[in-house]
């Protein structure tokens, strides 16, 4: 699989666990041993070298979430796991501390109204998200009668150096092939993310049109080479600017107001004419962000111009004109002299007749004596098409 993976196991027991998980899954997936600001130590080195995705637990996940924008999966606690930290903890005291991260709280508290009932126990929790938070836990609660404390691998060594008694939360084999398996599915979203987005950057970037994008507060997120060129102005100085500041004669944000497509508009970028459409970016009934399209008018003359060319070099050309009509009745003068004034008028001209009695003669030959002489000329037979059409 593309990407990688790294573990960071707070104590000793989980990272051996996690191998042993890791090993029977036939993953590639490293695994790093430390606690808070050693774990997240590990897990910046392993940003560096590549890794996409960390697991961890506990406060020392928390701490990794906070600090790195690299996702970070959790290995959850069980109720499984909490009522076997109990049973241990029992055989010191019916006064207990629990002492870890707020999911780990959180899971205690969810069985203590049971637990406390049916074996006469008390069960205080406390929250502590670093090394400072947790010395200051237990002695709190040591001062509320607590003797034994459950929690991770940092609350056991600051519990012995107090010289109380300490349950370690186990995790179970299950809850680290669930964060493994978990955290595959999110790298290949995200491989899959990552493929589309340069896909879309190729698109945006070799584009004949400049493209310009804005989000809902104004700002520009997308600015392709195009744009940078009829505007003068790099990526790096657009990204992340108010729109106006940098693209004058935009009416971007008004379309973001409106939610309505403007399309076709003219608009003077400096001594440049362009030719625009402006179209919001629609999810779910909110308008969040518009993106612009942008072609410079003399581009598209010239394009066209060209385009002719191809067409005439394809003989796509009249090749009768009206002096070389044959017919000299009154009959067949006064149509042609009539013909030439059609000719002059730039309006769609019909011509009815039998077949055979030279309509395309005469559509060629008006063509020719219109301004449009030098543009290319395209017959269509008409009785080749459908009849629907």
């Amino acid at each position: 699989m593309k990407g990688k993976i790294v573990v960071v196991a707070p104590d000793e027991s989980l990272a051996s666990l996690a191998m042993e998980v890791i090993n029977e899954l036939h993953e590639n997936i490293e695994v790093y041993q430390g606690s808070y600001s050693k774990g997240l130590m590990h897990a910046r080195r392993a940003c560096k070298e590549g890794a996409n995705i960390i697991i961890s637990r506990g406060g020392t996940g928390a701490l990794i979430k906070k600090n790195l924008s690299i996702p970070t999966v959790n290995i959850e606690f069980t109720s499984y796991d909490v009522l076997k930290s109990i049973s241990k903890a029992i055989k010191y005291s019916d006064i207990i501390g629990v002492v870890g991260s707020d999911d780990l709280a959180s899971e205690y508290k969810k069985v203590l109204p049971i637990i406390e009932d049916i074996l006469s126990l008390k069960i205080l929790t406390k929250t502590a998200n670093n090394e400072r938070d947790i010395e200051k836990s237990i002695e709190e609660l040591h001062l509320e009668g607590c003797r034994v404390f459950i929690g991770g691998y940092t609350v056991m060594k600051t519990v012995e150096e107090g010289g109380l008694k300490g349950v370690l939360i186990e995790t179970g084999k299950e809850a680290i092939a669930e964060a493994v398996n978990y955290a595959k599915g999110l790298m290949e979203v995200q491989i899959e993310e990552k493929e589309k987005a340069a896909i879309l950057r190729s698109i945006i970037d070799f584009a004949y049109d400049g493209i310009l994008g804005i989000d809902k507060k104004g700002l520009i997120t997308v600015f392709n080479p195009v744009i940078q060129k009829i505007t003068n102005v790099s990526y790096d100085n657009a990204i992340g600017k108010q729109v106006d500041d940098i693209v004058e004669n935009t009416r971007m944000k008004q379309v973001l107001k409106t939610g309505a497509a403007e399309l076709g508009e003219i608009q003077q970028i400096g001594n440049v004419s362009i030719v625009t459409n402006r179209v919001p970016i629609v999810v779910d009934g909110e308008v969040l962000g518009v993106v612009a399209t942008f072609q410079e008018i003399e581009k598209i003359q010239k394009m066209e111009s060209q385009i002719r060319k191809k067409l005439l070099a394809k003989g796509h050309v009249a090749k009768s004109i009206f002096d070389g009509i044959k017919g000299q009745s009154k009959k067949m003068r006064k149509t042609i002299e009539k013909a030439k004034l059609y000719a002059e008028v730039d309006s769609t001209v019909l011509i009815m007749g039998e077949t055979g009695t030279g309509k395309e003669l005469f559509a060629q030959s008006i063509h020719n004596y219109s301004l449009r002489a030098d543009k290319p000329f395209v017959a269509v037979n008409c009785a080749a098409l459908p009849e629907n059409l």
